[in-house]
Formats: structure tokens, C-alpha cells, sequence
């Protein structure tokens, strides 16, 4: 089902008073996607805070689903968002935040309960990701937690138009 879908980044998402809308998406919860490994289950979301310019924020939710306690480490960002052109999010990235995000590198421990959850959280704006090159158009977002950057997670869709377009 198609959504749009967002991200923000972390140093602007303390900033914000105003609510982030939840936003129909095929996200790993609606679709059936999940990840799991090590005993820790992965589900994305992705919100559209309505704001000028639309900021997107991607939460990843790591659940223990095994019988003992699970620690998550972190190098201080807690997710990150790729984003594809194609629904199938096949071949590499149209644009990878890893590789243009810098993160503080201050180490982030999570302890989970057995079936627990801890929400790890990305947020940035639609222009980051079209920057200065990016046509708009509907882009397809995949969620990596900072714990286990094997991971991946579908996050959902997002329309992104630049400023003026019709």
C-alpha cells in the first residue's frame, strides 16, 4: 500500500512542537517484512511531520523475542534511511544517509527484556534526500538500525516534491 513516508534528522527532531502524523505505509508491520536476527525482530515506520520544508521521521522498533536479555549497541546514530526509486528497492540506493550523515560516535547501549522493545529513530528533511540533483517523484525508503547495520527494513514510501514543482 502506498504511503508517504519521512524521516528527520536527529539534531532538528528535539526542536518540533508539533505532532507527527502517522501516515499509511507498507511498512514491515502492514506487509509482513519483518527482520529478525539474533533474537531481535525489526519492524520500520515511517511518520510525515507537516511542516515547510516536510521533515521525515523513520522509527525503527527492535523487539527481544528470544527468552534471555539482548544488549544493542549503537555509535551514537540510532537508525539510518536508504531510498530507492523502485518499489521491488532492488540494486543499490538512489540515496544512502550513511553516506552523508555524521554521527557523534558517543556509544548508545539498549537492554531489552525478553519481549520488549526499544524504538531507535532517524529524522531529517525531504531535501536532503533530493539535495541539489534528485528529480521529484515517489521514493521507496528502507529503514538500517545503528545496532546492526546488516539489517534492512522496509520503511515505506514518500512522495517528495521540490519547492515550486507542480
Amino acid at each position: 500500500m502506498a504511503a508517504r513516508a519521512a524521516l528527520a534528522m536527529g539534531a532538528v527532531a528535539c526542536s518540533r512542537n508539533e505532532a507527527p502524523s502517522a501516515v499509511p505505509s507498507d511498512s514491515p508491520a502492514l506487509d509482513g517484512s519483518l527482520t529478525t536476527t539474533a533474537g531481535v525482530t525489526y519492524s520500520a515506520e515511517t511518520l510525515v511531520l507537516e511542516s515547510f520544508p516536510v521533515q521525515l521521521r523513520t522509527i525503527v522498533t527492535a523487539t527481544n523475542t528470544g527468552s534471555e536479555p539482548v544488549r544493542l549497541t549503537s555509535d551514537g546514530c540510532e537508525a539510518f534511511v536508504v531510498a530507492h526509486r523502485a518499489a521491488g528497492r532492488a540494486g543499490p540506493p538512489t540515496w544512502d544517509q550513511r553516506k552523508v550523515w555524521a554521527c557523534t560516535r558517543i556509544l548508545k547501549v539498549y537492554d531489552i527484556g525478553p519481549g520488549h522493545s526499544v524504538k531507535l529513530q532517524t529524522q531529517l528533511r525531504a531535501t536532503d534526500i533530493l539535495g541539489d540533483s534528485l528529480p521529484s517523484g515517489r521514493y521507496y525508503l528502507s529503514a538500517i538500525p545503528g545496532t546492526d547495520h546488516s539489517v534492512t527494513v522496509r520503511a515505506g514510501d514518500v512522495q517528495l516534491d521540490r519547492p515550486g514543482s507542480p
